[in-house]
């Protein structure tokens, strides 16, 4: 059962990474090249640590990445969700 857990989370995280880096690409497509695109590069390499919620979500990147970055972390909620049941 733990193993199975384990193996849950890091799905999770890897979809969580993946959304991340959609979410780059989207911010470099849409020109948020000095507020969101330099933010959401740490969120990719950082995104498995719970700061990464509470920097984003105070910091200064723009309200489309902001709401975007927190769909993408229902997501890793989600995984650790079926991994307790």
């Amino acid at each position: 059962m733990r193993a199975n857990t384990s193996k849950v989370i890091a799905e999770g995280r890897w979809e969580l990474q993946a959304g991340n880096l959609t979410l780059l690409l989207n911010a470099l497509s849409r020109g948020c090249y000095r507020r969101c695109a330099m933010q959401l590069v740490f969120a990719l390499l950082w995104s498995r640590t719970i700061i990464l919620s509470v920097m984003l979500s105070i910091s200064t990147i723009c309200w489309r990445c902001q709401l975007a970055h927190y769909f993408s972390s229902q997501v890793l909620a989600g995984f650790r969700e079926k991994a307790e049941i």
